[in-house]
């Protein structure tokens, strides 16, 4: 399965058929292979990239187009089937609008029709641009909502975004909301924030700071704001955010801290929970989730080596249990696995901690528990989201069959 930087990843399994010759992967482990439980999608979330040296070990997804997937059945090393598999990430009735305009650069995907359909921000993580959001807007969309998603800097300067996610200021997220709520196919009393990393503590601080918005899914965030940083830089540590002119206070790292791509990739955690021992600087820095006007949800890895999401997402939660926070929460937070919560059945990656196959299963329950969530916030049901969850098909039902 090629990615879109024409990368081809690949995974394989050996079977023993049944006496009838039948091999069903739904109650079949392999004998060997990428992966070995039983797993119908182990050959998918198990590819790998193989012996490319140095290659980012990361499935890289940019654009809607579909991803095709080859499969190949051989017995004693002879060929006997092969089939070819399109994996949809946006569904045909769905359409996709570029907005460049306000001083906004997003992307808005919504089911094509008359009607208003519940509004769903969505916002990746430090890696810029729209990445996460690039991919997860446009599937939220073909279950039934009017998703946008938000790019809120880029490494290279995409279209006057900033280039640090340094002191950004909340005031353009404001902007977004504002103009999500003149389209005609949104209904913006229905308005989630999906974030995940850099951008789940994004949508804890903007349903803190914005009451129109009245749900938040938050995977891998930040209980606190942290500094910003680049990598071997020198200068004095800036906050990532501002609002009304003023940046918002901020967690530094300890002092003396000088950061590598090395150091940045194995002891990043270590250095954010050397960082909290600060008391009065994560005083100052704690988002205040208790003024959200609506229902949380909350996914962690104990695995997690970019930042302890799981402790930072109990912090959340008791924040809100002191606060009696009038809404339902919702934490889901699993033993070994890492920052990289991705979208199903891609393949999985060690990046930011974890195990493939427990980041595997994380993706899996977590998308479907998160659509679920979704459905309640909102009280809300659509045709597309009642044949969804009427096959069981929650994660992403957009995989068809191309040819035998």
């Amino acid at each position: 399965m090629p990615d879109d930087l024409g990368r081809v990843w690949s995974a394989h399994a050996t079977f023993q058929p049944d006496a009838s010759g039948r091999v069903d992967l739904s109650f079949q482990s392999p004998i060997s292979g990428t992966y070995s439980d039983i797993d119908p999608m182990g050959l998918f979330w198990s590819m790998t990239l193989g012996d490319t040296a140095g290659a980012l070990p990361l499935f890289i997804k940019t654009g809607v187009a579909p991803t095709t997937v080859s499969l190949i059945a051989q017995v004693d090393s002879e060929t006997v089937a092969t089939a070819s598999l399109e994996r949809l990430f946006m569904a045909a009735n769905v359409s996709n609008t570029s907005v460049r305009e306000e001083g906004l650069v997003g992307e808005l995907f919504a089911p094509q029709g008359d009607s208003r359909y519940p509004a769903v921000l969505v916002l990746t993580g430090a890696d810029g641009g729209f990445g996460w959001a690039g991919t997860v807007a446009p599937i939220l969309a073909s279950h039934g909502y009017s998703a946008l998603a938000l790019a809120y800097f880029d490494y290279q300067g995409m279209e006057g975004l900033p280039t640090a996610l340094e002191e950004i200021p909340l005031e353009y997220f404001q902007r977004a909301i504002a103009w999500m709520g003149k389209q005609p196919q949104v209904n913006i009393d229905k308005l989630a924030v999906v974030g995940t990393s850099k951008g789940g503590e994004l949508a804890l601080l903007l349903g803190a700071t914005f009451p129109e918005i009245k749900s938040v899914v938050a995977y891998v965030p930040s209980a606190v704001v942290w500094q910003s940083f680049k990598i071997g830089a020198s200068e004095p540590p800036r906050s990532c955010w501002s609002y009304q002119g003023k940046p918002l206070p901020f967690v530094p790292f300890p002092d003396g801290t000088s950061l590598t791509m090395d150091i940045a990739r194995s002891q990043l955690r270590q250095i954010r929970e050397a960082a909290l021992q600060n008391q009065a600087a994560v005083a100052a820095a704690m988002i205040p989730v208790e003024r959200i006007a609506g229902p949380v949800m909350l996914i962690s890895g104990k695995g997690d080596r970019i930042w302890p999401s799981d402790s930072l997402c109990e912090i959340v939660v008791n924040r809100l249990m002191a606060h009696q926070h009038p809404y339902p929460v919702k934490h889901l937070c699993y033993q070994d696995v890492g920052h990289v919560v991705g979208v199903p059945y891609l393949p999985s990656t060690l990046m930011g901690g974890g195990g493939l196959q427990e980041n595997a299963i994380a993706a899996v329950e977590a998308w479907s528990q998160m659509l679920d969530f979704l459905i309640e916030s909102a009280n809300y049901s659509s045709p597309q989201l009642c044949e969804v969850h009427q096959n069981n098909l929650t994660p992403n039902p957009f995989l068809t069959r191309e040819g035998e």
